[in-house]
């Protein structure tokens, strides 16, 4: 059986529950500390920073989402990573959602 491209492999939970939260923020804000803070909240625990930052990387690879580099939304001379959702992505995310659904219910 052939290996499906890496747009196709199905979503690990980590893997879509960042992807959920960049599709949930205001684009201004979907950087890797903002992306680790709204799932902090949603998830009642600090989930490893360096644990994002690989899933972004990955994601990245797969071309699920695209990262723009941008001014701090605080106004610093320092540059974020944007991220936002690819096409590729929403459709993976559609595909994913019925089964992470099913685990909550």
């Amino acid at each position: 059986m052939p290996t499906p491209e890496p747009s196709q492999r199905p979503l690990g939970p980590f893997s879509y529950l960042v992807m959920r939260t960049i599709q949930k923020l205001p684009p201004r804000q979907c950087y890797g500390l903002r992306i680790e803070e709204d799932i902090a909240q949603r998830l009642k625990q600090v989930p490893d920073l360096a644990k994002i930052y690989v899933t972004l990387k990955r994601l990245q690879a797969r071309h699920l989402i695209i990262g723009t580099k941008a001014p701090t939304p605080n106004g610093t001379k320092h540059k974020v990573m944007l991220y936002r959702v690819t096409k590729a992505g929403k459709q993976a995310l559609d595909e994913a959602a019925p089964f992470y659904r099913a685990l909550h219910d």
